[in-house]
């Protein structure tokens, strides 16, 4: 069922992608189809005739490609409006406030808060462990997703050591304990001094 659904959403991917393009090959042609009538005779001017009439709707379906990309041109590169459009698609998206996802809230409740427990972070660690209840406990939907990626994750048995992607040697080889807690004293120690300021406007 899974392998159904992904080639249903990569098929419906592909259309996507298309259908730019085909929206604005479409709009040039119903222009050009549309202006054609009223036009037609500046080109007869030029020698054209009736019998010509599929080259004139080509020149002017090419003006209005020419149009809509010069419009392109002017929102990316002299308006740059993408700025604002980025900044407010960011604004408008709570996952980038207040909301968490499932893999955030995972990462926070079984590493970053042990963490800072560990490291004596007492209140920032309850600061964070409330987040995580409160998500769980706003929304029913959030908190059994975050079930399933549990359950997905416990549900996966680890090959033997000769076999793993990542084998303990190496992963213990790149820890660094003192190097870990110094840059997690640091971070909360910025985060404090950020606070703060807000505190202060």
């Amino acid at each position: 069922m899974v392998e159904i659904k992904k080639g249903f959403m990569k098929h419906v991917w592909r259309i996507q992608q298309v259908g730019a393009l085909g929206s604005v090959v479409m709009l040039a042609m119903t222009i050009a189809l549309i202006l054609y009538p009223m036009v037609d005779w500046r080109f007869f001017q030029f020698g054209l005739t009736h019998e010509q009439d599929w080259l004139i709707v080509i020149i002017l379906w090419l003006m209005v490609v020419g149009v809509v990309l010069a419009g392109g041109f002017t929102y990316d590169v002299l308006l740059r409006m993408w700025v604002p459009q980025q900044r407010v698609a960011v604004e408008r998206n709570p996952f980038q406030k207040n909301m968490m996802t499932p893999k955030e809230c995972i990462n926070w409740q079984y590493c970053w808060v042990p963490m800072l427990r560990k490291l004596g972070c007492d209140k920032e660690a309850e600061f964070m462990q409330k987040w995580n209840e409160h998500m769980m406990n706003e929304d029913p939907i959030f908190r059994r997703e975050v079930y399933k990626v549990i359950k997905w994750i416990n549900s996966y048995e680890l090959p033997p050591p000769n076999k793993r992607f990542l084998r303990d040697d190496l992963v213990a080889m790149d820890f660094d304990e003192k190097a870990i807690q110094q840059s997690a004293r640091k971070f909360i120690k910025d985060n404090k001094i950020v606070s703060r300021r807000l505190e202060l406007k």
